[in-house]
C-alpha cells in the first residue's frame, strides 16, 4: 500500500509560528493530514546562503524523499517574519525585511524546480500577526 501526501512544507522551526502554521496548512491551502513538514531555522535561507554545505544538501534530500516515497505535487516554502536566523540587521516589520525574504524564497523555488521540474513550488511569508502574504 502507497503512503502519499500532497506536499514537502518546509518552514523555520520558530515556536511562536507552529499553530499558525498549521491552521494556514489546513484552512487556507487543504493541507490536513497531507504534507512531510521539515522544520529549520532559516526555513529557506540555507538552500540561498549556504550552497554545497550540509544544510543544503540535506533540504534537497528531503525534497527528494518525500517525491520519491510519497509522491509529493508540491513544496511549499514559508519563511517569516522577526526571524532570528536572519539577525538583528532585519527591522521585524520593514519592507526591507519582507523584500529579503522574499528574494531569497524566489531563489530557493528556482532552486528546487531546477532540481525537481515536475514538483510545484509555492512561496509564503508569514508575520506575526498569523497573517500569511503569497510571494510571487
Amino acid at each position: 500500500m502507497a503512503h502519499t501526501c500532497e506536499a514537502l512544507v518546509l518552514t523555520c522551526m520558530d515556536f511562536r509560528f507552529h499553530t499558525a502554521i498549521r491552521k494556514f496548512l489546513t484552512r487556507d491551502l487543504g493541507l490536513e493530514n497531507s504534507y512531510d513538514h521539515v522544520s529549520l531555522a532559516g526555513s529557506a535561507k540555507d538552500l540561498v546562503k549556504s550552497p554545497g554545505h550540509v544544510p543544503f544538501e540535506s533540504l534537497l534530500k528531503q525534497v527528494e524523499l518525500s517525491s520519491k516515497l510519497h509522491e509529493i505535487k508540491r513544496v511549499v516554502l514559508i519563511n517569516h517574519q522577526n526571524c532570528g536566523a536572519y539577525g538583528p540587521t532585519l527591522e521585524s516589520g520593514s519592507s526591507h525585511e519582507f523584500e529579503t525574504h522574499s528574494g531569497d524564497l524566489r531563489a530557493a523555488r528556482s532552486l528546487v524546480q531546477s532540481r525537481f521540474p515536475e514538483l510545484k513550488v509555492a512561496l509564503y511569508f508569514a508575520k506575526l500577526d498569523g497573517t500569511f502574504v503569497e510571494v510571487a
